[in-house]
């Protein structure tokens, strides 16, 4: 059986991730790729803070439920929390002029289905490699080798 990780771990993990990596992040991509001041980079900083502390105790739900149901409430949550991100991403990106207006519904709707499918693909594979025993997996041959 797998040891789940507790609550705490799980916030002052999301805690070190928001103090950590948001500014670095924020202020690399933001500030010196996309040269965006960076007084104007708090408002995104904070709002994409929200759904890294609610990522937190929805992880550690997911990752103590029964074990059928582990795995599609850990990929469901991971799901929802990447299309949030990207969508908050591809708001941002518009209102400081890194996408232009009219890609935003396009952006959105390719964003929502790719995370949408990258999930579900996502949970297909995990639930397969967890199906099949270490000696089950076989590497394919290369091409030239007897």
């Amino acid at each position: 059986m797998v040891k789940a990780h507790s609550l705490r771990r799980w916030v002052l993990g999301s805690l070190a991730g928001i103090a950590i990596l948001g500014p670095v992040d924020l202020y690399g991509f933001g500030h010196l790729v996309f040269h965006v001041p960076v007084t104007r980079l708090w408002e995104p900083f904070w709002l994409l803070s929200i759904p890294i502390l609610m990522l937190a105790p929805s992880m550690y739900w997911a990752s103590n439920s029964q074990p059928g149901l582990r795995l599609k409430r850990t990929m469901g949550t991971a799901g929802l929390f990447m299309w949030l991100v990207i969508v908050l991403a591809i708001y941002y990106s518009v209102k400081f002029g890194i996408i232009e207006a009219e890609a935003e519904r396009p952006m959105y709707i390719i964003s929502t289905l790719g995370a949408g499918l990258g999930t579900l693909l996502a949970y297909q594979v995990r639930k397969n490699a967890d199906g099949q025993k270490p000696t089950d997996l076989k590497l394919p041959e290369s091409p030239g080798r007897a």
